[in-house]
Protein backbone atom coordinates (compact mmCIF):
# COMPACT_ATOMS: atom_id res chain seq x y z
CA UNK A 1 0.00 0.00 0.00
CA UNK A 2 1.36 3.46 -0.82
CA UNK A 3 0.93 6.77 -2.57
CA UNK A 4 1.68 7.26 -6.27
CA UNK A 5 2.28 10.79 -7.58
CA UNK A 6 2.17 11.45 -11.30
CA UNK A 7 0.24 10.22 -14.30
CA UNK A 8 1.49 6.64 -14.32
CA UNK A 9 3.29 4.12 -12.18
CA UNK A 10 6.31 3.89 -14.50
CA UNK A 11 6.62 7.66 -15.03
CA UNK A 12 9.83 9.14 -13.62
CA UNK A 13 10.23 12.89 -13.07
CA UNK A 14 13.72 14.36 -12.89
CA UNK A 15 12.36 17.67 -11.59
CA UNK A 16 10.67 18.86 -8.41
CA UNK A 17 6.88 18.58 -8.50
CA UNK A 18 4.56 20.35 -6.05
CA UNK A 19 1.09 19.29 -5.00
CA UNK A 20 -0.98 21.46 -2.67
CA UNK A 21 -4.57 21.59 -1.46
CA UNK A 22 -6.71 23.00 1.32
CA UNK A 23 -9.93 22.05 3.07
CA UNK A 24 -12.02 25.21 3.52
CA UNK A 25 -13.18 25.84 7.12
CA UNK A 26 -12.80 22.22 8.23
CA UNK A 27 -12.02 23.25 11.84
CA UNK A 28 -15.56 23.47 13.20
CA UNK A 29 -14.57 25.33 16.38
CA UNK A 30 -12.55 28.17 14.83
CA UNK A 31 -13.57 27.95 11.12
CA UNK A 32 -9.95 27.71 9.98
CA UNK A 33 -8.87 25.82 6.88
CA UNK A 34 -6.61 22.78 6.80
CA UNK A 35 -3.76 23.27 4.35
CA UNK A 36 -1.14 20.92 3.01
CA UNK A 37 1.54 20.55 0.39
CA UNK A 38 4.12 18.02 -0.74
CA UNK A 39 7.19 18.34 -2.98
CA UNK A 40 8.47 15.30 -4.86
CA UNK A 41 11.73 14.64 -6.69
CA UNK A 42 12.01 11.58 -8.94
CA UNK A 43 8.76 10.34 -7.43
CA UNK A 44 9.94 10.58 -3.80
CA UNK A 45 8.58 12.96 -1.19
CA UNK A 46 11.27 15.45 -0.14
CA UNK A 47 9.21 18.06 1.76
CA UNK A 48 5.65 18.07 3.09
CA UNK A 49 3.51 19.93 5.59
CA UNK A 50 -0.07 19.79 6.83
CA UNK A 51 -1.37 22.46 9.22
CA UNK A 52 -4.31 24.69 10.08
CA UNK A 53 -4.09 28.20 8.64
CA UNK A 54 -3.41 30.82 11.29
CA UNK A 55 -6.14 33.14 9.93
CA UNK A 56 -9.71 32.55 8.78
CA UNK A 57 -10.21 32.44 5.00
CA UNK A 58 -13.43 34.04 3.77
CA UNK A 59 -13.60 32.08 0.50
CA UNK A 60 -12.44 28.67 -0.73
CA UNK A 61 -10.20 30.30 -3.35
CA UNK A 62 -8.60 32.45 -0.64
CA UNK A 63 -7.68 29.29 1.31
CA UNK A 64 -6.22 27.79 -1.89
CA UNK A 65 -4.11 30.93 -2.52
CA UNK A 66 -2.83 30.87 1.06
CA UNK A 67 -1.87 27.21 0.65
CA UNK A 68 0.02 27.90 -2.58
CA UNK A 69 1.79 30.86 -0.97
CA UNK A 70 2.92 28.76 2.00
CA UNK A 71 4.22 26.06 -0.35
CA UNK A 72 6.24 28.58 -2.38
CA UNK A 73 7.83 30.07 0.74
Amino acid sequence: MGLIFGRGINEVHSHVTRFCDSNYACDLDHKRSLTGYIFTLVGNAIRWRVTLLSIVALLTIEAEYMTATEAVK
